[in-house]
């Protein structure tokens, strides 16, 4: 669980430079989210940045949402799309 939980804060803190930088090598994976009325991330930078990634990866926009409001704006699908990868990234229990 530690290396999940580093992995995680990895991915949270270096996440774009991790795609723009070293897109082959990424492992960790990857939920993209996005508001859909970001103005200080341009939209299309989503497909982008996605589409890059080799990584195990999924996608999330979050309609209405500005920049970082995407949990206020949709707190039950945002939260249920979190809880549910993260879900899927940990090792299944035996």
């Amino acid at each position: 669980m530690k290396m999940f939980h580093k992995s995680l804060y990895y991915q949270m803190t270096w996440g774009v430079n991790i795609i723009e930088e070293e897109r082959e090598k990424c492992k960790i994976p990857m939920l993209f989210i996005h508001g859909e009325k970001d103005t200080f991330v341009p939209f299309s930078m989503l497909d982008e940045v996605y589409n890059a990634a080799t990584c195990d990866k999924r996608k999330l926009v979050i309609s209405g949402a500005n920049h970082a409001l995407s949990a206020a704006t949709d707190p039950d699908t945002y939260w249920s799309t979190v809880d549910e990868f993260l879900v899927g990234c940990l090792p299944a229990e035996e």
